[in-house]
């Protein structure tokens, strides 16, 4: 996890530059995967090898594309934590999906394809989002981070330096249980 809360220009471009490869990478896999049965059987075969190829250049991309975020990036250890479980996990599940899709005509269908087709861009937003948080500090309360970093009993608040210091905060009254109901509305 970087400790440094601005991502590089390099950083930045390497992302963009991943994130264009994993799109490819994407584009490739569902047009194979939405269509793994309707040639002969050597065809067939053929389309699965390719198929499972792609799911694993496509799950490889995002995960370097994840190792960056979190190394380079604002993403917090329960996020890079989160990433480090979830990416294999999903791609086993996309290795599923695409052994499910080898029988398009047996329930499930084709409903399978939903795995590999919302995973890589779910993925790639996270990612996305974590570089832009490193890389716009005052978009930190809005993004993941700003949203993982909130504590029950108080709020973070951010420094020009990106580093945030905790200062516990009441929530405001409710101007119902207020005796002076029209003073408060008017504050």
């Amino acid at each position: 996890m970087s400790t440094n809360p601005k991502a590089s220009g390099l950083t930045i471009l390497a992302g963009l530059g991943l994130s264009v490869l994993i799109l490819l990478a994407w584009v490739g896999e569902l047009a194979t995967l939405s269509d793994l049965s309707r040639s002969d059987p050597a065809g067939n075969a053929l389309a699965q090898a390719f198929g499972v190829l792609e799911i694993i250049v496509l799950w490889g991309l995002l995960t370097v594309l994840a190792v960056l975020a979190a190394i380079k990036g604002a993403m917090p250890r329960a996020a890079a934590l989160a990433i480090i479980i979830l990416i294999p996990a999903s791609g086993f599940a996309a290795m599923t999906a695409a052994e499910l899709l080898t029988a398009p005509d047996v329930a499930p269908f084709i409903w399978p394809i939903i795995i590999p087709a919302l995973g890589p861009p779910l993925i790639v937003t996270l990612d996305e989002i974590t570089r832009l948080n490193a890389g716009f500090p005052h978009l930190r309360a809005v993004t993941m981070s700003g949203v993982l970093q909130r504590s029950p009993r108080g709020q973070r608040h951010y420094t020009d330096q990106g580093y945030s210091s905790p200062k516990v905060s009441t929530p405001p009254s409710s101007p119902v249980r207020s005796a002076g109901l029209g003073e408060d509305l008017m504050q």
